[in-house]
């Protein structure tokens, strides 16, 4: 069973309209209203592969109790840790026409130390138990969250034996990365800006995985939307496999990166260079419909065939 971590969840509105432009008045052909934040993506991709979950999050308020009531329906199998704050709200417009999409995410606000420490010590209990195989983490800290306190609960948590995934940015990245033996998702952009050039080939993506696995010494994925992804893994890290997806009409990419965490740690079992290819599958069949995490295991399975994986020196 996987433990989906979710730091700072949000309550998502998906709005779907035509031709969105700003300074414009519309009326949405479909509004949907569901628990966010990238650790219940993660959870909920998961479970479209298959997989048992356990949610565990930081709510608060009248729209913690409604996200609490959303994923609940949806058999995200959650654990709250309750505080005083009410749980931030995003906005999400996307316009199926271009494919594009608009996002507006509150900041929420800050979160007591004591709250957050209690937090990560719930986690590390949540973490203990048998049915308990791996630990993913997704998304940004609280405001006002010690990244520091973060780092030290990661530490305890790869302390324990269990596989830990990490997929955050910011402050929270460069603490995971200065633990030894936390497996860490990133996007393109985020090492870019961990290791100051840019990305624009197959060998560059392997330079940085490299670069990266030297600072935590685990597995670790780039990822680059359309572009595909590589791999670096722990148990061998002399070599880098590189999946490219098919082409495929993208409706949204929200969710995308977290459905292909979310396979990382359901295919983790695999062989890297299948692993890799299931990642990064998952994250294009999701960037194929308009849900989050909600694709058709059919066409997770065909694009799956489709993708291609290389091994990069």
């Amino acid at each position: 069973m996987l433990l989906c971590v979710t730091p700072n969840p949000i309550l998502d509105r998906t709005l779907i309209v035509p031709s969105f432009a700003p300074g414009r008045d519309y009326r949405p052909e479909e509004i949907e209203v569901s628990a966010g934040g990238k650790g219940l993506n993660v959870a909920r991709a998961a479970l479209t592969l298959g997989a048992q979950v356990r949610s565990f999050a930081l709510l608060g308020g009248y729209t913690g109790k409604l996200i609490e009531s959303l994923a609940q329906a949806e058999g995200l199998n959650g654990v709250w840790h309750w505080h005083d704050q009410e749980t931030r709200i995003g906005t999400i417009i996307i316009d199926p026409n271009t494919g594009t999409t608009t996002g507006v995410y509150e900041r929420g606000k800050p979160v007591p130390v004591d709250v957050f420490v209690r937090f990560l010590d719930t986690i590390l209990e949540l973490a203990a138990q048998p049915a308990i195989t791996q630990v993913c983490i997704s998304g940004s800290l609280p405001t006002g969250a010690a990244p520091e306190f973060f780092a030290r609960a990661l530490e305890l948590l790869v302390a324990g034996g269990k596989p830990v995934w990490v997929d955050t940015s910011g402050s929270a990245l460069k603490a995971a990365f200065s633990v030894h033996g936390a497996h860490i998702k990133v996007n393109h952009l985020e090492a870019q800006a961990l290791l100051g050039y840019e990305l624009d080939t197959p060998e560059k993506y392997a330079q940085a995985s490299a670069a990266l696995h030297d600072m935590t010494g685990a597995t670790v994925v780039v990822t680059g939307g359309a572009w595909g992804g590589v791999i670096r893994r722990a148990d061998d890290p002399s070599v880098c496999w590189y999946a490219q997806p098919p082409t495929v009409q993208v409706k949204s990419a929200v969710g995308s990166g977290d459905s292909a965490s979310a396979a990382l740690a359901v295919f983790a079992h695999l062989p890297a260079d299948q692993q890799i290819r299931r990642a990064i599958a998952a994250g294009t069949a999701n960037a194929a419909t308009l849900s989050v995490g909600c694709f058709e295991l059919e066409d997770f399975e065909r694009i799956v065939e489709q993708t291609t994986v290389t091994r990069i020196k």
